[in-house]
């Protein structure tokens, strides 16, 4: 693989998404966000948070960019990192405790999850940087879903766990779905990236 192939710059992307808001098809909008859930170990009940940049628009126009041209997404507007205190799992992929970004990279196949350690916002994506790669759950987004959302769901409850929990809560303004997230706490958490047509997913957990 050559140097231009491994290597995608942010302000590549931050053109590449200007140029379609210009256009009318992607409104973009830079407000960060964040999700947070608590994972469940043997031993410990640690958070895991990731934090991104909303998006409203057509996701679609956006995506096929990039399926075309092989180029990763930074699943938002800026850098979208995890973060965790404890070794951990995104799907398949054992981490280290500590931060690293996400990127989606859309292919004929479906979605590939890229994890990398590379950290600042403003260098290149950099694929000698790559903790891993894991193949994302892809699902229809119906009704569409404005803007960008990523959000926990727990899909098994801890035991003996003094964490409260709450249920997502959709509220519609405008015709638009905001979303408001709060603490959940599972064994394991699956983690959901929806925007426009598209879901995405995949399971994050400690590690064992």
């Amino acid at each position: 693989m050559t140097g231009a192939a491994r290597q995608f710059p942010l302000a590549a992307a931050a053109s590449l998404v200007t140029a379609a808001a210009l256009s009318g098809q992607l409104p973009v909008a830079s407000t960060r966000d964040s999700a947070k859930a608590y994972v469940v170990g043997r031993e410990e009940t640690v958070p895991i948070v990731v934090s991104f940049g909303q998006l409203s628009g057509t996701g679609r126009s956006l995506l096929a960019e990039h399926g075309a041209s092989h180029t990763p997404w930074s699943l938002g507007s800026g850098l979208t990192t995890i973060t965790c205190t404890s070794a951990f799992m995104v799907g398949e992929i054992k981490l280290a405790a500590g931060s690293y970004s996400l990127w989606a990279l859309p292919n004929a196949g479906g979605v590939t999850l890229i994890v990398n350690r590379r950290l600042d916002p403003a260098a290149a994506y950099d694929a000698t940087a790559d903790a891993g790669r894991v193949p994302l759950t892809v699902e229809p987004a119906d009704p569409p879903v404005q803007p960008l959302s990523i959000y926990f769901r727990a899909v098994r409850k801890g035991p003996d766990t003094l964490i409260s929990q709450y249920d997502q809560q959709v509220s519609r303004t405008s015709n638009k779905e905001h979303y408001t997230i709060g603490l959940r706490t599972g064994n394991v958490q699956l983690l959901v990236i929806t925007w426009d047509t598209f879901r995405w997913s995949l399971p994050v957990k400690l590690q064992d």
